[in-house]
């Protein structure tokens, strides 16, 4: 049987040292019959490997390769340093920083090439009887460029 998969992102909230201490707290605790990841601030991204080897996330990517893009972090680098979960297309990346269907597709792309798992978020951004479509949507349009079998 599959484990289920839970996973918790501590956004900005926390300073550098309190995640740090959260991420040690939670190590204790977590049990092993679930496969847990959490997704930490960049800053505090080494912590969370200590803590959850394979359960580190980031909260973003680019969809960019390496280059002159100030600021970004690319799917590259993430692989590097031992990454395994990418989240992408939260509904605050998509209301305040204008990520698209399109851009949350090349995001997940880049992901993809590099062999993070992507954790797509959908929704949010309707209720009502459209909530499903406008999800099964963004699912589609995420995954559209996704090789089969990836």
């Amino acid at each position: 049987m599959t484990r289920p998969i839970v996973g918790v992102s501590l956004k900005a909230y926390f300073s550098l040292a309190d995640a740090r201490a959260w991420l040690i707290e939670a190590a204790g605790v977590v049990p092993g019959s679930v496969e847990f990841f959490v997704a930490p601030s960049y800053l505090a991204i080494p912590d969370g490997l200590e803590a959850f080897p394979d359960g580190t996330a980031a909260q973003d990517v680019s969809a960019e390769e390496p280059g002159p893009f100030t600021g970004e972090v690319t799917a590259a680098e993430l692989e590097e340093a031992g990454v395994r979960y990418a989240v992408i297309g939260h509904a605050e990346r998509r209301r305040l920083y204008g990520d698209t269907d399109e851009v949350v597709a090349a995001k997940t792309a880049a992901a993809l090439r590099h062999g993070l798992v992507p954790v797509l978020c959908v929704g949010e951004t309707e209720d009502g009887p459209d909530a499903a479509a406008v999800s099964v949507a963004q699912v589609r349009s995420a995954l559209a460029g996704a090789p089969r079998g990836a």
